[in-house]
């Protein structure tokens, strides 16, 4: 069955819960679908109340966690909390779950880290746990990791039988869990090391992996390049892929191109250059970390590389 594609953004840096709401509101008037924020102790706004904040300020804009660390809360209160914000918001909240993968949240918290697979199965009973919360109807349930007596979870959410389910993850165990149990898959092959990239499969496959502070760093990048010996060079999907100058960079240092030809490039233009020419002229943008909006200013606790 197809489905149409949708557009979002994200608040997860934001630290100010009025920058929140400043993005939501901007990001609904330009008619985007989804304000998405993340789940981490030591970054971000408490995803639940600043979506709240949001949903008060807003009337279409869909309001996404992604997503919740299960291990952070019991499944029976978060399933109270996501049915009340479905409610305050008539019915626009999408319920994203993961099993839980940033070290340091549990490090710098005292919150134990079992291995993988213990958190993938107290996710898949949290997920039975939540969803039977969501129906009508008290219910028992018995697990190895929860317990429910004759429990009826209220409010039930406006949407049914439940807030579209999203279970994202890096592992095969977790999304073989989304597949059976959510309504969409969100993949980050980059997580299992608990550290964003550090020992995701790409990296692990490399014969020689070199970290650089920004990928909009080009000379870092091809200092990279040149120390690695690399011989070709594929620029993903981004930025790179879209620099005329730095194709014919790799390309200068006798080094294979494997990208979009720089001609094709150059007829596109670039994004960071079409951002900087749509402000300048007073064409709406959705703001990154660095903006103010309506007199509040957004900014992320380190620099941001997307312009």
């Amino acid at each position: 069955m197809s489905q149409p594609f949708r557009f979002g953004v994200s608040a997860g840096a934001l630290t100010d819960p009025r920058a929140v709401v400043a993005l939501a509101v901007r990001a609904e008037a330009l008619g985007y679908d989804t304000i998405a924020i993340s789940d981490h102790l030591d970054d971000g706004c408490a995803p639940l109340i600043a979506l709240t904040a949001a949903a008060a300020a807003t009337e279409r804009i869909r309001l996404a966690t992604l997503v919740l660390a299960n291990d952070f809360r019991n499944p029976a209160v978060l399933a109270k909390e996501l049915a009340t914000l479905d409610v305050v918001s008539d019915g626009r909240v999408e319920w994203g779950i993961g099993a839980g993968w940033k070290t340091t949240d549990y490090a710098k918290a005292g919150i134990p880290l079992d291995r993988p697979g213990v958190r993938i199965a107290r996710l898949a009973e949290a997920v039975a746990v939540m969803k039977r919360c969501f129906a009508d109807g008290a219910f028992s349930f018995t697990g190895a990791h929860y317990r429910a007596e004759e429990l009826d979870g209220l409010p039930k959410p406006v949407q049914r039988p439940h807030p579209p389910l999203m279970i994202a993850g890096g592992g095969p165990k977790v999304l073989a869990l989304a597949g059976r149990e959510a309504d969409i898959v969100g993949v980050n092959l980059s997580l299992a090391s608990g550290d964003l990239d550090a020992a995701a499969p790409h990296v692990r496959a490399a014969d020689v992996a070199m970290p650089v502070t920004s990928y909009l760093d080009h000379e870092a990048v091809l200092a990279a390049i040149a120390e690695s010996g690399a011989g070709a060079v594929h620029p993903g999907y981004g930025f790179l892929s879209e620099n005329a100058d730095f194709a014919r960079a790799v390309i200068a240092a006798g080094v294979a191109w494997v990208g979009p030809p720089v001609p094709a490039m150059e007829s596109m233009a670039r994004k960071d250059h079409a951002r900087e020419v749509a402000v300048a002229a007073g064409v709406p943008v959705v703001p990154s970390y660095d903006m103010d909006v309506d007199g509040v200013r957004l900014v992320s606790p380190e620099p941001s590389d997307y312009p």
